[in-house]
């Protein structure tokens, strides 16, 4: 069996492995199950014979008194997690500080292993318990040495041991060592220095928690907030207090301060500006638009990827592309980055957003502005897989029906007839819609608060008598899927076929007997199970891509090839299912086209020092790559090649061969593999180092790398709406909710990215490490148990540390 693949080299090292795994432990998933002797199915459901799984299945009301477990069932998350195991082997800044001890109790002596210096979990067979190293020894923290365990010890060297800790996990280059915090203080000081008390600051907090909090303009008013605030600001006077009136004023005044600040960052970003909308509807049917910016800027040399919220605007009138255009254009001009050169545009593939770009550019056309629609949008990745999967999933519930509506390449069709497709009504198709059936069967075992009761019951009865174990059969709780989230129908069905024996054992007590006809046959059983596996091959590829923190633009089209290559290998390695496979890798094909003739994907891919030409010389024609480096040459230049005064073209000619040659040393500096450069790359903090040696490429990197992949962020915009549009809140004017969502993601991205500043690159902790105190110094000290006078002498280094004040 081939196998299938994906572009490990285009991840970091630890998606590899996920990914790896992942894939080895699916074709193990995809060996058919042994021949056992058939049972009947399901009451007045008999499909075609297939072999039958012991434990799987409706059986007479003779229940086996135990029950056996092929690999094809269970989780398949659950199964891959216990292979990736935890990363207690990998935690080398935890292991390092611990003693091993035969028994989980505070010695009184050192024990010899108070000089070795775990790089991985001690035995836990021969010790039981943990010290730590850094505690004195009549003050040993003690924990019981299991799985688990790293998290809580890492939190306790954070809290108590901060400043040590951190000195020793860089001077031995412990896990970790290239992002660990750096102090701003000694040990015994806070983090960072309080600010004097005053009203303004005290004001704007209160602000920030009533907004980021999601908190109702009147809790101001609730007696016990006014009793608490008086309570603990002993600075604060009862007419200090603010009431509703005046927090709304001054909510504005906020958010006034934060469109100027973001408003002065989209002015002064190096690169371009990228966007990405979509629309939502409130609880009272109020229809929004999101649209959220993305882009670069830089400070005192460093440069940071950032993502502001610039409007969640009540759209009037119809949704039609027309009207969507003229809104998105005036939230545009608004902002005052329509004669900054705007980069991307991130929508779905709803068909109207089409209208809406060509809208758009024309009313920029209008202003003298250029902007190319073909090549400016960004369809959302998840989306268009999505939609694939559905295709697939459609076709399979409809065997023997006529085929799909025939696409051409105009304008959006493929996604119109898609859309279409989806819409079409099952009919009398459900007997042949597994996916189908295991939703009934779950929707009436959630319908029922008792029969839910009655399962967990059953699963640990099961326990106990040896029908299973938990990590066979779990108490977990049956899930129900989303149909805009293709996701969660691969972890309803594999959820389902984890708890299927329970589940079976459950409806064919007397108990049930009247609901016994929602137990799956074998066959439908066997058809689930290969559905699962079919979902599982996105699902995995659109997991890995969201795990990526670096822009996941440069992998994205790798990613639509290689999920496109394992469908193709899927629908050979099952054939029963081939027709639904092959409807999702045709939809798929369709988009991929328009995909390639995109020339941001490309661009993405060749300014990612870990891919550049690499990928594209592997999977393109000569004619396509040949394509693909004159898009890269023409982006670097000063100048466009379009509509070219005669007086200008020896200036063209001229950028055009400085961007040439500037590229080509880009190039020929050939890829970044090493395995410890991988393993924590970020693009941002690469091209941040490499600015002064590729200018040019430089540029182009400032560009694009702010382009987004999906319209996740504007997705997420809605999620948190969802938190404010309460039925409590229902009286909040549009106006209101656009001050409150642009305020909101403002402030909790000020508190996501707090702690930037203090993640040097490896060239600064190459630096600082260890300033003024030499490594075998700090071992004497720490294997003498001299922990006061280390801990003194490595303060007195920070104290005299510039790079800490």
């Amino acid at each position: 069996m081939e196998r299938l693949t994906f572009p490990h080299h285009l991840l970091s090292q630890p998606l590899q492995l996920l990914v790896r795994r992942r894939v080895q432990a699916s074709e193990k998933e995809n060996q058919p199950p042994p021949t056992q002797t058939q049972q009947p199915a399901a009451q007045s459901r008999q499909g075609p014979s297939l072999p039958s799984v012991p434990g799987i299945g409706p059986s007479s009301n003779i229940i086996a008194p135990e029950f056996n477990f092929h690999s094809a069932y269970g989780s398949i998350v659950k199964k891959h997690h216990a292979n990736e195991k935890h990363d207690t082997e990998k935690a080398t800044d935890v292991w390092w500080f611990t003693i091993a001890l035969e028994k989980k109790e505070r010695p009184t002596s050192l024990p010899d292993t108070s000089k070795t210096y775990f790089k991985k979990q001690p035995d836990d067979k021969k010790y039981k318990g943990l010290g730590c190293r850094l505690c004195p020894l009549k003050q040993m923290n003690v924990w019981q040495n299991v799985d688990g365990q790293t998290e809580c010890i890492r939190k306790h060297l954070k809290k108590h041991h901060a400043l040590l800790w951190r000195e020793l996990v860089l001077s031995n280059k412990l896990k970790g060592w290239e992002k660990v915090d750096q102090p701003k203080s000694t040990p015994q000081g806070p983090m960072y220095d309080p600010d004097e008390f005053t009203l303004t600051g005290f004001y704007e907090r209160l602000v920030c928690w009533i907004v980021a909090d999601d908190q109702s303009i009147n809790v101001i008013e609730s007696p016990e907030l006014r009793d608490l605030l008086l309570y603990l600001g002993t600075q604060l006077d009862p007419s200090d207090l603010p009431h509703r009136t005046k927090i709304a004023d001054m909510i504005f005044e906020c958010f006034v301060a934060i469109w100027d600040a973001v408003r002065d960052d989209l002015k002064n970003s190096p690169g371009r500006v990228s966007l990405t909308s979509d629309m939502w509807s409130a609880k009272s049917l109020d229809p929004y638009m999101a649209v959220t910016a993305h882009y670069v800027t830089e400070k005192d040399g460093r440069l940071e990827l950032r993502s502001r919220l610039i409007a969640f605007r009540c759209v009037n009138g119809r949704h039609d592309g027309e009207n969507l255009g003229d809104v998105f254009y005036g939230i545009i001009k608004e902002w005052g980055i329509l004669h900054k050169q705007l980069g991307t545009v991130t929508l779905d593939n709803a068909s109207n957003c089409n209208t809406m770009m060509q809208r758009f550019a024309s009313l920029l056309r209008g202003d003298k502005i250029e902007f190319k629609v073909e090549g400016s949008r960004i369809r959302c990745f998840p989306h268009i897989v999505n939609l694939c999967v559905k295709a697939g999933l459609r076709r399979l519930a409809r065997v023997g029906a006529e085929e799909l509506p025939d696409i051409t390449e105009d304008s959006d069709a493929f996604l119109d007839a898609l859309q279409a497709d989806l819409a079409l009504d099952t009919g009398d198709s459900i007997s042949e819609d597994v996916v189908c059936l295991a939703r009934r069967l779950l929707n009436v075992l959630r319908a029922s608060g008792q029969r839910l009761d009655d399962l967990s019951a059953i699963i640990r009865e099961g326990w106990e008598k040896g029908w299973w174990t938990p990590e066979e059969v779990p108490d977990h709780v049956p899930l129900r899927d989303m149909d805009v989230k293709w996701s969660s129908t691969f972890l309803m069905i594999d959820r389902l076929l984890e708890i299927y024996p329970a589940v079976k054992r459950l409806l064919n007590s007397d108990k049930y007997e009247d609901i016994q006809y929602y137990l799956l046959s074998d066959d439908e059983l066997h058809r689930l199970d290969q559905i699962r596996r079919f979902l599982y091959i996105p699902h995995t590829i659109q997991e890995a891509v969201s795990a990526d923190q670096t822009p996941t633009l440069p992998i994205t089209l790798p990613a639509y090839e290689n999920l496109l290559q394992m469908l193709k290998d899927f629908k050979v390695q099952e054939p029963e299912i081939a027709h639904g496979v092959q409807a999702s890798i045709e939809k798929l094909q369709e988009y991929l086209e328009k995909t390639r003739r995109t020339r941001i994907y490309a661009i993405a891919m060749i300014i990612n020092p870990t891919i550049k030409l690499k990928w594209l010389e592997e999977h393109w024609e000569n004619d396509d790559l040949q394509a693909a480096k004159k898009w890269m040459i023409e982006s670097s230049t000063q100048s466009t090649p379009e509509n070219r005064e005669e007086e200008l073209a020896a200036l063209l000619e001229n950028d055009m061969r400085l961007a040439k040659d500037a590229f080509e040393r880009y190039c020929n500096e050939g890829i970044l593999d090493d395995p410890d450069a991988l393993e924590d790359f970020d693009l941002i903090r690469w091209w941040e180092l490499k600015r002064h040696d590729h200018k040019l490429v430089y540029r182009v990197a400032l560009d694009v790398m702010p382009a987004q992949a999906s319209a996740v962020p504007s997705e997420r915009v809605f999620s948190s709406a969802k938190e404010t549009d309460t039925l409590r809140r229902n009286g909040i004017s549009p106006l209101m909710m656009e001050v409150l969502q642009i305020s909101k993601f403002a402030y909790k991205s000020e508190r996501l990215d707090f702690r930037n500043d203090w993640v040097a690159s490896k060239e600064v902790l190459a630096e600082i490490k260890a300033v003024d105190v030499d490594r075998d110094v700090l071992l004497g000290l720490l294997e003498n148990r001299e922990l006061e006078k280390l801990s003194d002498l490595i303060s007195s280094t920070y104290d005299n540390n510039q790079i800490f004040s």
